[in-house]
């Protein structure tokens, strides 16, 4: 056994070398941390499948595991080259395409809001009309909100229509998420996170009433037999109207960000890192939990562009009950750029409890506490 590790995800690094899994490396960048890797390969973005087969030269690979968002299409390219069997090239694309995968997936009934692709608009000012005077501009592949704008102005929208875009109606209700793990098509974990704010904090689980509940794992469980996924961890997002409809927004084909696999981990105590290895990897997952032990939260912290003079509250926030982990990136004098995307921050916290309010006081005195004094100016 011989695995490609596209992108320098620590989680799977450590995982395959607590196994002690041979496996090779392939990143944009040089890496940081050592490795226990055969061999790492940096090369461009723009390199494909051929040319990192060649700087592997003889090497067998017999897995490939996509550690970025980024690199999920070109594990399935490598995994084709490879003669390697998991998900279908149709599968990996609808997953990784926004169009295409609202197209089909609309083409199969599944309930979502309305939208065009970016390169069929011919008139800006009617499509705003026909999407509600509202709409919600992404780009096509990618994810996290980096691109992203919302706007009423025909003039703005026709300024960002091209090929590579997808227009929708803007959407206002609760948002959230489902993780799922698959093996051989079958379902074998679920867990439905709460989006509490947007791009900062996550409840793991969600606190959904029942009947909800429900009616989330039964869209996510049409989206994925639909898609056809085989293998694999997904990342479901879907919004819940005021009027209780549930609309389906999108669906990755990888682990999640904002922080949500320690949370998930936390939770329901099981190392999910591992889980997804050995999916990678063609193994069972084995017995897996089917509810959580505890509750969990993700908080993700970005206080806006801006120099750092101070950073108040550190002491007291890791005094706290439900504090697992409070990981601080920046030091006063730092510099914080305007946040791109939600996977852009200056720290995280994560925080657990068995009682649901203790851990809700906790958040409410971590938000209290921590403060970032930045320069005016």
């Amino acid at each position: 056994m011989l695995v490609l590790v596209l992108g320098n995800r620590r989680p799977i690094i450590k995982v395959l070398e607590a196994q002690q899994i041979p496996f090779c490396i392939w990143a944009e960048r040089e890496l940081k941390n050592s490795t226990r890797a055969r061999q790492v390969v940096i090369s461009p973005a723009s390199d494909g499948p051929q040319e990192i087969l060649k700087h592997l030269g003889s090497r067998a690979i017999t897995h490939v595991i996509a550690g970025t968002e980024a690199t999920v299409r070109l594990a399935g390219q490598l995994r084709e080259r490879l003669k390697i069997t998991t998900n279908s090239e149709t599968t990996i694309s609808r997953c990784y395409d926004k169009i295409l995968m609202k197209e089909y997936l609309r083409s199969q009934g599944t309930p979502m809001t309305e939208f065009r692709a970016g390169g069929q608009i011919q008139n800006a000012r009617e499509a705003l009309a026909q999407l509600g005077g509202d709409v919600v501009i992404k780009r096509r592949i990618g994810s996290g909100g980096r691109g992203m704008v919302r706007t009423t102005q025909a003039e703005v929208l026709e300024s960002l229509l091209s090929p590579h875009v997808l227009v929708e109606r803007a959407i206002n209700g609760v948002e959230g998420s489902v993780e799922s793990l698959i093996h051989r098509g079958e379902i074998g974990f679920t867990n439905v996170t709460q989006y509490i704010r947007l791009g900062c904090e996550n409840r793991v689980p969600g606190n959904f009433a029942p009947a909800i509940t429900s009616e989330i794992l039964k869209l996510n469980q049409q989206v994925i037999r639909a898609l056809k996924i085989e293998q694999g961890l997904t990342h479901l997002e879907f919004y819940l109207l005021p009027d209780g409809r549930l609309l389906f927004g999108e669906v990755a084909l990888r682990p999640p960000g904002g922080y949500l696999m320690p949370a998930i981990e936390l939770a329901y105590n099981f190392d999910i890192w591992r889980a997804f290895v050995d999916l990678e990897l063609g193994r069972s997952l084995g017995r897996l939990p089917t509810q959580a032990s505890s509750h969990a939260t993700s908080v993700v912290l970005h206080p806006g562009p801006g120099k750092v003079v101070r950073i108040r509250g550190l002491e007291a926030v890791r005094e706290l009950a439900s504090l697992v982990t409070l990981k601080i990136k920046i030091k006063p004098g730092g510099t914080i750029l305007h946040r791109q995307s939600v996977g852009e921050d200056v720290g995280y916290a994560l925080l657990n409890n068995q009682d649901p309010r203790q851990l809700e006081r906790d958040l409410a005195s971590l938000h209290q506490l921590l403060q970032f004094e930045q320069a005016v100016g």
